[in-house]
């Protein structure tokens, strides 16, 4: 039908989901920041204040579309965050080999 290749997509976003259900939240997130999220979703999380994504996605009120958006932030931050470690690791080694010489 017309609906078809709506309904894959989110059975592909829910597989994606599943995986990632046990995905940590950190503790200091700031919910107002996530794009995306309602302000009764904001208000809802920054209350409750969730431990992981499966735990976001079972509170009455949030979305699936909400907590999908959560978890591709706070999958983004985490990956931003590895950026960062990796740049100060190579600055720290240049410099450290740069003594040497």
């Amino acid at each position: 039908g017309a609906y078809a290749p709506y309904v894959a997509q989110q059975a592909a976003a829910m597989r994606v989901f599943a995986k990632d259900e046990s995905l940590r939240l950190p503790a200091g997130l700031d919910y107002a920041a996530i794009h995306g999220l309602s302000l009764e979703e904001k208000a809802l999380l920054a209350a409750t204040r969730p431990e992981s994504v499966g735990q976001a996605r079972r509170i009455e009120g949030v979305t699936p579309t909400g907590a999908l958006r959560l978890l591709a932030f706070v999958k983004g931050e985490r990956r931003e965050r590895g950026r960062e470690r990796a740049f100060e690791d190579m600055v720290r080694r240049r410099e450290e080999h740069a003594g040497l010489a």
